[in-house]
Order: structure tokens, then sequence, then C-alpha cells
């Protein structure tokens, strides 16, 4: 939902304007309480993309692109930075379907990272 500066009324992402107070779509709040942590294992420079090793090893290594780091002045990263990030499934029917990949990848700053 957003909502109009004032006039307490909301409008939800599908459409018609409704009143009410602003929410977070569930969407939203799931991503964050899946975030993930791991280590960068490998880095293309020149093709900007690399693989992500997670702490939780049941994922396997990540596909991680340039395109999926949160902080647009961040263009690239290097083998053994610690990053946060989390974890959607590709469901293009012609491409990797069904393998996963990080994306909202962040350094993470409390880890030295």
């Amino acid at each position: 939902r957003v909502e109009i500066a004032g006039g307490g009324l909301s409008i939800p992402l599908g459409g018609l304007p409704t009143r009410g107070r602003l929410e977070a779509p569930s969407s939203l709040v799931a991503a964050v309480e899946m975030s993930k942590n791991g280590v960068v294992n490998t880095w293309v420079e020149d093709k900007g993309y690399g693989f992500i090793s997670p702490t939780d090893t049941k994922l396997g290594d990540l596909f991680c692109h340039v395109d999926s780091i949160r902080d647009r002045s961040v263009k690239s990263l290097k083998r053994g930075d610690r990053v946060v990030f989390d974890v959607e499934v590709n469901t293009n029917p012609t491409n990797n379907c069904g393998k996963k990949f990080a994306t909202n990848v962040e350094l993470d700053r409390g880890r030295g990272g």
C-alpha cells in the first residue's frame, strides 16, 4: 500500500484506493526474514558475475550477477568478501529453470567484508 501524505488514504499495490494504515506487502517481509550469509568464492571481473558459498551449505553455491548487488556504487565483489543476500529461484522456462541464485547482495560490514 502507498499512503497519500496527510490524507489517510492508502492505495494497495493491486490498485484501488482504500482507507487504513500503511502496511508492507507480505512478500517484502518474507524477503527480509530470509536473508542469508555467505562468502564470495569466485568473481569473474570482466563478465560481471561470480558465485557465493552460503553458510547454509544445503543451498550449494549460488550464482550472483553484478546487477544483484544492492549498492549501485559497488561494481564488483572479490573472493573472500563476506556478504548478506536473499535467495530466489529462476523461473525462466528456457534458461536455468529451478536453479537458485543470490539477489539483494550487500557486503556484510559487520564481519569485515
